[in-house]
């Protein structure tokens, strides 16, 4: 058999393409690197309030967490500085990226679903949010000018049977064919609580009805006191704040409102003094200011499915309960839908913060090690791959051995290096040293199987190369399985918490890439060898 047969054989033939297919996505992409290499962005973020309960304080540092990195891949450290602020580190400085994350960390993140006024479920009632297309998440073209989004959501067992009891049979019969009257939900995002609106008229005139989908121009409307009604909030329709609007004002402060929010640049709040907030949010041209300003975030009408409008009757061992359940949304462009989406996952998945965010200040921060102890640490690998090499050699005294375990072994480092690149993995100190470890057991596997092959071939029959191969292939399976064993619990519960995320993420992408792309292509070609 010749040489150019092996590289034929599909295990052989597989690593070629990959590592020829990865050349070009690292040449695209490249690399990402952390705080410790290339340095970041740090958000020091003061809370409405101090906080002094111990369990509160971690709460609040571990929601922030996940809100940076809910993936546990960029690379984010986060610390408190007394009670009153909050430091977060994050590995990037790219503007678009650092917007996005401001954004979520000033929200709150108090998630509401309301109908006809009354809460049907907030967001402790959510078990998990699913980003699986299986389940019904989606990013969709429309073909009309807009994107779709789809969102899907479980509730928790007693929250799904209240949802279920508080919809019951809310559908009605509309007209004839069979056409119902179904209500409509509310979806809010840090609904202002103990707030009233100050309106100009030609802003209630414009928004009077408010449509349900904003970006979807053929949607249909709801007046806007409908959307005031659900969210709980009372307005005054007044172009300017004069005594009328500041006796008003003081009625309502009277029955428990604290803040009051109006459009942005609209009216002059100098020389006012009634101890209320005043908060200015500006209008969005995608969607009305009434949507912003109550944190409005989707209308959708529950169905006659949702309703049990089939039930016989009202009692609960009735109902069919639905425990994954939607939210919907539009962008006008892909991108756009993305971001929206994936804003709202990690809103519900982080959980609200007990407290809210009233400010946040940020810079960008050097590099804890720069680039030139990235080098150095290259430099440092090449050596130890040499020194592994002599090691080798001085095992089997054979150069064409050694030079397809080096080669297998630097194919493992390449590949892991290309899904990180894939992933956009921003790799730090301690991913580098699992990158090391990887290689560790990566040569210790090429050389069992190395050590079977090259056993007395006088050896009997059941001792064949292939059943050779298989013996050490059982225990290279044994050892991958303990480490992955080993590293599992890390990853379920350091995502987002602390560098030994990515140490135990480099070593299980490592052993699994060995395992199933370069340790059996690495047999077929050392089986040549030994023929030989």
């Amino acid at each position: 058999m010749e040489f150019k047969d092996v590289i034929k054989k599909p295990r052989v033939a597989i690593l070629i393409f990959l590592l020829i297919i990865g050349a070009i996505i690292l040449g695209v992409n490249g690399l990402k690197y952390g705080l410790d290499f290339s340095g970041g962005t740090q958000f020091t973020i003061e809370l409405d309030k101090e906080v002094t309960d111990a369990s509160t304080l971690a709460l609040v540092t571990s929601t922030i967490s996940q809100r940076l990195d809910w993936s546990g891949l960029k690379d984010t450290t986060v610390n408190t500085w007394g009670g009153k602020y909050v430091v977060a580190q994050v590995g990037t400085t790219d503007p678009a990226e650092i917007e996005a994350l401001e954004s979520v960390l000033y929200k709150q993140g108090r998630f509401e679903n309301i109908m006809d006024g009354e809460i049907l479920f907030n967001g402790e009632d959510i078990l998990s949010v699913d980003k699986n297309p299986s389940q019904g998440y989606s990013i969709t073209d429309t073909g009309s000018g807009y994107y779709s989004w789809t969102l899907p959501f479980t509730l928790k067992t007693k929250s799904a049977k209240k949802f279920a009891e508080m919809t019951f049979h809310k559908c009605v019969p509309s007209g004839t064919g069979g056409a119902y009257d179904c209500p409509k939900t509310f979806f809010f995002i840090d609904r202002p609580l103990n707030s009233v609106f100050i309106i100009p008229q030609d802003l209630y005139d414009e928004e009077q009805l408010l449509p349900t989908d904003p970006i979807n121009k053929q949607s249909s409307t709801i007046e806007l006191d409908e959307a005031m009604k659900n969210a709980n909030i009372e307005y005054i329709i007044a172009d300017t704040i004069d005594a009328n609007v500041i006796a008003k004002l003081n009625d309502y402060k009277s029955k428990g409102i604290e803040k009051v929010i109006v459009p942005k640049s609209v009216y002059d709040l100098s020389g006012l003094d009634l101890n209320l907030q005043f908060v200015e949010i500006a209008k969005n041209n995608k969607e009305p200011w009434v949507w912003t300003a109550s944190g409005l975030k989707s209308i959708i009408w529950v169905n006659e499915d949702i309703t049990n409008l089939g039930a016989p009757n009202t009692s609960s061992s009735n109902f069919k309960v639905f425990y994954t359940l939607t939210i919907r949304g539009s962008a006008q462009n892909k991108d756009e839908a993305v971001y929206k989406s994936d804003n709202i996952f990690v809103l519900l998945s982080s959980g609200s913060l007990p407290v809210g965010v009233s400010n946040i200040s940020k810079e960008t921060i050097s590099p804890v090690l720069g680039e030139n102890f990235l080098t150095t640490i290259f430099i440092i690998g090449i050596l130890a791959i040499i020194i592994v090499a002599l090691v080798v050699y001085i095992r089997y005294k054979h150069p064409t051995l050694i030079a397809a375990i080096m080669v297998s072994t630097l194919a493992e480092v390449f590949l892991i290096l290309v899904c990180a690149s894939i992933i956009g993995w921003r790799l730090d100190l301690a991913a580098i040293v699992g990158l090391i470890a990887a290689i560790g057991t990566g040569v210790d596997d090429v050389v069992i199987i190395t050590d079977e092959i090259s056993k007395n071939k006088e050896e009997k029959e059941e001792h064949s190369l292939l059943a050779k191969v298989k013996r050490a292939f059982f225990m290279i399976f044994a050892a991958a399985a303990t480490t992955i064993a080993a590293m599992v619990p890390i990853l379920i519960f350091g995502f987002g918490f602390g560098k030994l995320t990515g140490f135990a993420l480099t070593v299980i992408m490592g052993i699994l890439i060995g395992v199933i792309i370069t340790r059996p292509a690495y047999s077929e070609v050392v089986k040549y060898i030994m023929s030989k």
